[in-house]
């Protein structure tokens, strides 16, 4: 028993690569110059052999579900094609779209009635019914998940003001330097004992492990030309 072996894209991928091809050129579907291959063609995308030698066999053959007349046709459906409406199946091509509001969709088949070779058409009429394969499932890309960023502490620095005994003056000592700052504590402590930082002391007073540094460091570096590292 046959059984479908592409996805749906696949398949009518494998189509598309054949298209200008015939039975009168180098192929890999027909059965020779003089038999008429559009069910050899689909067969063969579909199955991967030559399952269907005549167009009729797509109304029971397995690997699919047979549903007669146009209504809920899609992509990728082989339709059966009935020219004279004697009921029997004359031709096959596969689906590439939907019908339309008018009824037009677009095919792809080998051997149709413009020319042998395989191409695209649109068709409206005479469908007497079309084979669903039960293609492949397309294959799944495992969802991807961007890590949360790693959240680092801000940059901490404790300073303390040691009163002097002069009145409002104070020397300010740096008691802790948070490791992820990278600052080397003895330049840090250099910076803070120039004078020009004992007349903020209502600026430093409040530097703590909860505060940012980044206000500090600004003004560190406009008093000094001394790096922090």
């Amino acid at each position: 028993m046959p059984a479908p072996i592409r996805t749906l894209t696949d398949t009518i991928a494998w189509e598309q690569a054949r298209l200008g091809q015939s039975r009168l050129t180098q192929n890999d579907w027909a059965a020779g110059a003089s038999i008429d291959d559009c069910a050899l063609f689909q067969s063969t995308a579909v199955f991967g052999q030559k399952a269907a030698w005549n167009v009729d066999v797509f109304r029971a053959i397995d690997g699919g579900t047979y549903h007669p007349g146009k209504a809920g046709l899609q992509r990728g459906d082989v339709v059966l094609f009935d020219w004279t409406g004697n009921g029997i199946a004359d031709h096959t091509e596969m689906a590439l779209s939907a019908p339309d509001a008018a009824g037009n969709f677009q095919t792809i088949g080998a051997n149709g009635s413009d020319t042998i070779a395989v191409a695209y058409r649109w068709r409206n009429g005479y469908v007497l019914g079309y084979f669903r394969p039960s293609y492949l499932p397309a294959a799944t890309t495992a969802a991807t998940t961007t890590p949360a960023p790693i959240r680092r502490r801000k940059k901490m620095i404790d300073i303390v003001g040691i009163p002097t005994g002069h009145a409002k003056d104070q020397d300010f000592y740096v008691l802790n330097i948070d490791d992820h700052t990278g600052w080397h504590i003895a330049s840090v402590q250099q910076l803070v004992w120039l004078r020009a930082l004992a007349t903020q002391a209502g600026t430093l007073a409040g530097y703590h492990e909860n505060q940012s540094p980044e206000v500090l460091t600004g003004f560190l570096d406009a008093h000094s030309g001394t790096a922090l590292r």
